[in-house]
């Protein structure tokens, strides 16, 4: 199994400018926030106004972490989005949790 590199942000941070530089690197599937699906489309913690989902995309946390999982056996993938989204599942999760090599950005 390839790496799973998470990029954890905050709002407005400049991680997208990061994301972009992953992204052009040619060797990594990235995802854009995946486990935002989860948080306002699957649990609907808050509504997200002017948001449209991809209907292809999963949207609960189990098929989230699939998808990074199944993605991860043919390449090494890197994603980033907000720890508030999916904190809560990655304490309870530990075997999914210590596969991704954690990375922070606080600009």
């Amino acid at each position: 199994m390839h790496a799973i590199i998470a990029l954890w942000r905050h709002p407005r941070s400049m991680s997208t400018a990061m994301e972009r530089v992953m992204r052009e690197r040619g060797d990594l599937h990235c995802f854009h926030e995946p486990f935002m699906y989860d948080y306002y489309i699957h649990r609907k913690v808050r509504p997200m106004p002017m948001f449209e989902p991809d209907a292809a995309r999963p949207v609960n946390y189990d098929s989230i972490k699939q998808l990074l999982l199944n993605t991860a056996n043919q390449k090494p993938i890197f994603f980033k989005d907000r720890s508030y989204y999916v904190v809560s599942q990655l304490d309870r999760d530990p075997n999914f949790s210590s596969r991704i090599k954690n990375i922070f950005f606080d600009s």
